[in-house]
């Protein structure tokens, strides 16, 4: 602004790479680690969408205003036989991506991957992992880039979270990562993870990060289009919770209880004589988590595909910032009352994660039962965005950002006035363009029809049922046009 507050995303996501890289020197310094000089976060960021025909965009209003669907029939086939992910792209689509892909190369956007998704006519592209802030740039620059190529192919390409109903909608997994100048990612466990001190101190690290600031990692995905996939058997639940996978749970279990952890059985062999047997991958990914820990990384399935990843990507930073510096603290505490380094790390990493527990889930986000856990765990389950900007805005989460010179009080609450508005005009907006959808298309097809049917021999009981739908219609269009005038006085008050 012309104060100088930062009033976008990616002067406080640098503020916050700074912030990180000081508090992780500091404890790397602590435990004597002096060789790690630079502290840096790497992101990888798959971005989902659907390309469905320019024409067929052109003619819904709906789609035009809200860039979603709000009325329409099912068609008779949609995802239910899963044979859309990672099926064959068909040949128009794969012109227009290689395009896209091509465009992207030329401006020094490395494409690396692209797929088919679960929904029809839903794609995926993902980028090499570079450093959060260039990913965050670059996502911006490919979201563009998709729109404009699509339309010189005859085909529209929609970012919106839930552009139709019935069918997955379309995230943006961002895979996060720590690295120093001597260790490209802190979360590598190694050959025994057991024995390697930075990578249980941020483990450890994260999931009370996650635990902590469970609520601010929420509002960095919250949005309209988003509260429409969160927890819709699709995308994660709006609980925020880590999940580790077998491999880094038996550590955990094996540092808190001494449980030795059972080895599994990588071995794969297929019973064909002339295939090799071969090892599979030691990691697992649960696609039910909004925070999950896949190999060397973590991986926030949460995004939303329209929204910018450095949203997410500040607020990690910041919140892992806020529990190094806190368990840099207790290791000195330790360290002055005598205790070596490797006694030090295991008590204090012993100790956080004996705190923060409750933050880690490797069940299935979708059942039923989880809801009802994570409540008796004391874990937010913030459901709705107009949720989340109401709990948000607390003196903690001020404080949090202010102490790390992220983001000034006054910044923060400019950035919370403008999600407020913005969610409040997204809602209008679909509201005006149902309306006129009911208004200039659907009833007057519907009167239409039965007008039509009346003259057809036998089809009068028929009309008459659609008549009264008709006027259930009329109805409810009437009372949607109250609640938009009712608006309308609140906005201009």
């Amino acid at each position: 602004s012309w104060k100088g507050h930062a009033l976008d995303r990616k002067i406080p996501l640098l503020r916050s790479q700074v912030a990180l890289e000081k508090e992780a020197l500091a404890l790397f310094h602590t435990i004597g680690e002096t060789k790690h000089t630079h502290v840096h976060t790497d992101s990888g960021v798959e971005q989902e969408f659907f390309l469905i025909s320019k024409d067929h965009y052109e003619r819904r209003p709906d789609l035009k205003v809200s860039g979603r669907t709000l009325q329409g029939s099912p068609p008779p086939k949609d995802q239910e036989l899963a044979d859309n992910y990672f099926g064959p792209i068909p040949s128009k689509i794969w012109n227009c991506i290689n395009s896209v892909e091509k465009s992207l190369w030329k401006l020094g956007i490395p494409v690396t991957t692209r797929h088919r998704e679960v929904a029809p006519n839903q794609y995926e592209l993902a980028p090499v992992f570079t450093k959060s802030p260039v990913a965050s740039d670059t996502n911006m620059i490919m979201m563009e880039v998709l729109k404009r190529v699509a339309h010189k192919h005859g085909f529209h390409a929609l970012l919106h979270e839930k552009p139709f109903y019935g069918v997955n909608g379309s995230g943006k997994h961002n895979n996060w990562s720590v690295g120093t100048n001597i260790i490209p990612t802190v979360f590598s466990p190694g050959s025994k993870p057991i024995d390697n001190d930075i990578f249980l101190i941020f483990i450890a690290a994260t999931i009370k990060a996650v635990d902590d600031h469970g609520d601010v990692l929420r509002f960095s995905i919250s949005g309209a289009g988003n509260d429409h996939r969160l927890g819709a058997h699709e995308a994660p639940p709006a609980i925020m919770s880590v999940y580790l996978g077998d491999d880094v749970q038996g550590v955990i279990e094996k540092l808190l209880h001494n449980k030795d952890n059972i080895e599994p059985d990588l071995d794969v062999n297929l019973g064909i004589p002339y295939l090799t047997p071969f090892k599979r991958h030691t990691s697992d990914r649960n696609r039910t988590s909004p925070f999950a820990f896949t190999s060397n990384k973590f991986e926030v399935r949460a995004v939303g595909s329209s929204q910018r990843p450095a949203a997410s990507n500040l607020v990690l930073n910041v919140i892992l910032a806020d529990s190094l510096k806190q368990m840099n603290h207790a290791l000195k505490q330790e360290l002055a009352n005598g205790k070596s380094v490797k006694e030090a790390v295991q008590k204090v990493v012993k100790s956080t994660l004996q705190k923060h527990y409750r933050a880690i889930y490797n069940g299935d986000g979708y059942s039923s039962e989880w809801p009802i856990e994570a409540e008796k765990r004391g874990l937010l389950n913030l459901r709705t965005t107009p949720d989340v900007l109401k709990y948000f805005p607390s003196e903690k989460n001020f404080k949090l950002f202010e102490s790390f010179g992220v983001l000034s009080r006054d910044e923060l609450k400019a950035q919370i006035s403008v999600d407020i508005e913005t969610y409040c005009k997204t809602i209008h907006l679909e509201a005006n363009s149902l309306r006129s959808l009911a208004d200039r298309f659907i009833l007057p097809a519907a009167a239409k029809y039965v007008t039509d049917l009346i003259n057809v021999s036998g089809a009068k009981r028929r009309a008459d049922v659609l008549n009264s739908y008709i006027e259930k219609g009329f109805e409810a269009a009437a009372e949607l046009e109250k609640k938009r005038k009712k608006t309308n006085r609140i906005r201009t008050q």
